[in-house]
């Protein structure tokens, strides 16, 4: 009997469930100015289970430097957002834009949002409406947002670069493929019109930006996965959990 108690008390403790590990997916872009390479964006998203829903933390740091394509421009960028369930994410943004240091923080608390600019030694905080802002550019890169633009028609889109926010239309662009390191990923695309200009986003099923481009100075700015996109949080593999076999053992 204090043999089968024993074996009993460890199956239990084997099977007693754990805290999943966080997952993480790391992506990079390519940005190129007319066909010529101008600096990269990386993003790191890590999964973190909690009781309420996941909360998904995005690291993304951005160098450009136009001056290798005949573009008198500079442009660099380090963000860190944070999304729980289905709330945009909040972020915290530093840029310097052409030699113009400059942070913008937007916090979703309560359905409002609290928005800080510092730029030329100035700070300035204002409140907006939740329904007054829809996403984030921060959301743009959080292949689990839920507030994808796809959902939209029309969408207010809080800028983590400058802290403005514009509304436009969304247009579909579509089912395509676009080829990554010879394989073909199948995605589909959505178009919107900020005030620089057209800005066009390529997504697969999983939610991953494959693709995006916008304009400017007239001319089109690209940016490209340089690796087929991650396996998405679902495809991640699980530890092996549960009772594992029982072993007869001569005490």
């Amino acid at each position: 009997m204090l043999v089968l108690s024993v074996l009993a008390a460890a199956a239990f403790a084997q099977a007693a469930p754990s805290s999943p590990a966080p997952h993480t997916q790391e992506m990079t872009w390519q940005v190129t100015y007319q066909g010529k390479p101008v600096g990269e964006r990386t993003v790191t998203v890590k999964y973190v289970p909690e009781k309420l829903g996941m909360r998904r933390i995005i690291e993304s740091e951005t160098s450009l430097d136009g001056h290798q394509a005949g573009l008198p421009y500079t442009f660099a960028q380090r963000m860190t957002a944070t999304a729980v369930g289905r709330s945009p994410a909040s972020f915290h943004s530093v840029v310097d834009d052409n030699g113009t240091p400059r942070e913008v923080q937007g916090r979703l608390v309560g359905g409002q949002w609290m928005v800080t600019l510092v730029e030329s030694g100035r700070s300035k905080t204002w409140e907006v409406n939740g329904s007054d802002i829809d996403l984030s550019t921060a959301d743009l890169f959080d292949p689990q947002s839920f507030v994808p633009l796809s959902k939209f028609s029309t969408v207010k889109v809080l800028s983590a670069e400058t802290g403005d926010i514009w509304t436009q239309p969304v247009g579909r662009l579509g089912p395509s493929e676009i080829p990554i390191a010879g394989k073909k990923i199948p995605v589909e695309g959505w178009a919107v019109e900020p005030p620089q200009g057209k800005a066009s986003f390529w997504y697969t099923t999983d939610g991953v930006l494959v693709r995006y481009d916008y304009r400017w100075m007239g001319r089109i700015v690209q940016a490209e996965l340089t690796a087929p996109p991650p396996p998405g949080v679902d495809d991640a593999p699980v530890a092996p959990s549960g009772v594992q076999a029982v072993r007869e053992t001569n005490l």
